[in-house]
C-alpha cells in the first residue's frame, strides 16, 4: 500500500469507514493547494519506545474504546492499526502523507 494515499480520497469509501475529513473543501485536483496554511492539530503519531516503557502502566480494558466496543469496531481498530501503523512511526513516511494531504503544520 502506498501510504501517502491512506487519508486522502481513494480510501475514502474504504469497508473500514475512515477516509477524508475537513472542516473546508479541499481543491480538487491534488496539485492544487489551498491558499493559506493548513494546520491539522489532531496528530496521530506513536513512538514505539514510549509505548513499550508505557505498555506495564496501562491495562487495555480500562481504556474506553476497547471496553465499549463490540466485534465490528474492534476489526475496524485492527485494519486501521494495521494500516497506519508504518505511517504513525515512520517520519519520512509520516511527512509524505502529510504533503498528500496539503497540511503544511502538524501540532
Amino acid at each position: 500500500m502506498d501510504h501517502s494515499d491512506i487519508d486522502t480520497r481513494a480510501r475514502g469509501d474504504s469497508h473500514n469507514r475512515y477516509g477524508p475529513t475537513a472542516g473546508r473543501a479541499m481543491p480538487a485536483a491534488r496539485s492544487a493547494k489551498l491558499k493559506t496554511t493548513t494546520v491539522d492539530i489532531h496528530a496521530h503519531a506513536a513512538v514505539p519506545e514510549a509505548a513499550a516503557y508505557a505498555a506495564p502502566h496501562v491495562n487495555m480494558q480500562d481504556i474506553a474504546m476497547a471496553r465499549h466496543s463490540n466485534d465490528e469496531t474492534r476489526q475496524i481498530n485492527m485494519a486501521q492499526d494495521k494500516d497506519r501503523a508504518l505511517t504513525i512511526t515512520d517520519i519520512d513516511d509520516r511527512m509524505r502523507v502529510l504533503d498528500a494531504m496539503g497540511i503544511d503544520i502538524q501540532v
